[in-house]
């Protein structure tokens, strides 16, 4: 952890770290270049985190587009798969949430219908 905060902090002033973070994009890039073509995401490939949201401007670079849709035979699909920046720092945590309401909410529809007798008033 504290290697990943120093070359956070270095980026703007040293090179080593420069290239560090570039070649993580470039990496991002073809990692989402790949689930993009794995799950056929034609609604679009969404990236969120703390490193998307500190290097916007890379993300939304041109080497990035061009790293992501870069391919021998699928350059057509990959250019109909939209990307986009979640700039919500909070978008696991309401997901989670969601997910418990939706859980709880089945439960209880369960718990009331098949496991417990109603009183009829």
């Amino acid at each position: 952890v504290d290697k990943l905060r120093k070359i956070e902090e270095n980026y703007d002033n040293d090179d080593i770290c420069r290239e560090t973070v570039d070649l993580f994009i470039k990496i991002y890039a073809r990692t989402a270049r790949y689930f993009g073509l794995i799950g056929e995401c034609y609604a679009g490939i969404f990236l969120s985190g703390k490193i998307v949201n500190k290097h916007i401007s890379k993300f939304e670079s041109e080497a990035f587009i061009s790293e992501f849709r870069k391919h021998d035979k699928k350059t057509d699909v990959l250019d109909d798969i939209p990307i986009y920046i979640i700039k919500n720092r909070d978008v696991g945590l309401l997901g989670c949430s969601n997910v418990a309401i939706n859980f709880f909410n089945i439960w209880g529809y369960f718990m009331d219908y098949y496991c417990f007798d109603r009183i009829e008033w």
